[in-house]
This record gives C-alpha cells, sequence and structure tokens, in this order.
C-alpha cells in the first residue's frame, strides 16, 4: 500500500489536477487509518478544483471520521448543492444532525 501511496504522490507532482489521483490516495489512506492524511489530501485537491462535489463529499466523511462535526457538515452540504440526490447517506446524515 504504501507503494499504491507513492505512485498516486508522483502522479500528482506531474498533474497536480488530476482529481481521481487524490480520490484513489485519500481512499488509502482511509484504508489504512490515517484520516489527517485523507483530509489533507482532499484539502489540496479542493483548492485545485472547488467545484468538485465529490471532494467536497469525501472531505465530509474524512471530517466525520475524525470527530470534526461542523466542518464535515459544511462539507456535506457543498457536495449536495453541487450534485444534488447524489448520495442518500450523506443526506440521511445531515438530516438527522
Amino acid at each position: 500500500l504504501d507503494r499504491a501511496a507513492e505512485v498516486y504522490r508522483r502522479g500528482l507532482e506531474r498533474d497536480a489536477r488530476c482529481g481521481p489521483l487524490y480520490l484513489r490516495l485519500a481512499q488509502l489512506y482511509l484504508g489504512q487509518g490515517r484520516p489527517q492524511q485523507a483530509a489533507e489530501v482532499s484539502e489540496a485537491w479542493l483548492r485545485f478544483d472547488p467545484g468538485r462535489a465529490e471532494a467536497h463529499r469525501l472531505l465530509a466523511y474524512v471530517c466525520r471520521s475524525l470527530g470534526q462535526t461542523g466542518k464535515a457538515r459544511i462539507q456535506a452540504q457543498e457536495a449536495l448543492r453541487l450534485a444534488p440526490g447524489a448520495d442518500p447517506e450523506l443526506e440521511k446524515w445531515l438530516a438527522g444532525q
């Protein structure tokens, strides 16, 4: 898995605007139990592509895992604003807040 992370990081060095690489790297970090690194990657993705619903959605889940409920809520709302109905689970979570 560390090799995969390195491949994704090198890919981002070559093309810092490649959304799928951010997504894969953040998911990899989450799978390794490294949510803080996943948050950093998600935030970097949003700096390059702030209109990407998937990046906001990912950061919402990462922030939830870190116990950052307020930040998670803001990211979830933005993700659903950009892509209404795309994530019913996120909608349920927001409704329960």
